[in-house]
């Protein structure tokens, strides 16, 4: 059987040779860069994450707009989490402001749109961390072990798992020829993250 280091290096070779989107790689991320992202960022990287990174760092797809897809965390880590977290959590509100959503997890709604938007982003301070993969594929920090399931954060009524795994997602999304989405059981439950992906946001 095949280590989780072995699996994704694997994985990575294919996605160098056999790539649907274009991607490059640098020299992995050191111990001290690793760090220096998790003191600078305040989150730990899941070991599967970490692995994956420190083997070797993706680069080299932007979207139309120009944009890494591929966070590059030897350039300002910080901003990449805030611009990361701004996207979805603006994003959320956007639904709440737009399109009157509310969910039970932010409790009783309040009167004025204000007052509920100051609830929402009160509340999603509190959910676990996303890091952001590749453009909005995301994996939670917590809990920080291997095998926490990846989303795909847009909106609240558009915020879907992409994988079971991160292995899984990197098949899904680089491998296509090999898209596997599992059975249920196959993904750990993550609170808030796992009931919005379920599809309970009309």
């Amino acid at each position: 059987m095949m280590t989780l280091e072995d699996e994704l290096r694997d994985i990575i070779e294919q996605m160098k040779t056999k790539r649907i989107v274009t991607v490059e790689f640098e020299t992995g991320l050191s111990d001290v860069e690793i760090n220096h992202v998790e003191e600078q960022c305040d989150f730990r990287f899941p070991p599967d994450l970490r692995t994956f990174l420190q083997i070797a760092l993706p680069t080299g797809s932007k979207n139309i707009n120009g944009i890494e897809q591929f966070p590059n965390w030897r350039k300002n880590p910080v901003e990449i989490m805030q611009r990361n977290t701004g996207i979805w959590q603006d994003d959320f509100c956007h639904d709440v402001e737009h399109r009157n959503v509310w969910i039970t997890e932010f409790g009783e709604k309040p009167e004025t749109l204000a007052e509920q938007l100051a609830v929402v982003r009160a509340y999603l301070k509190n959910v676990s961390t996303m890091i952001p993969i590749y453009g909005h594929r995301m994996i939670p920090a917590q809990p920080c072990e291997a095998g926490n399931p990846v989303f795909s954060i847009v909106q609240l009524n558009d915020t879907v798992h992409y994988g079971y795994n991160l292995q899984n997602y990197l098949r899904n999304e680089f491998l296509p020829w090999e898209m596997n989405w599992g059975e249920a059981s196959d993904y750990l439950y993550i609170p808030f993250w796992s009931k919005i992906a379920s599809g309970v946001v009309p």
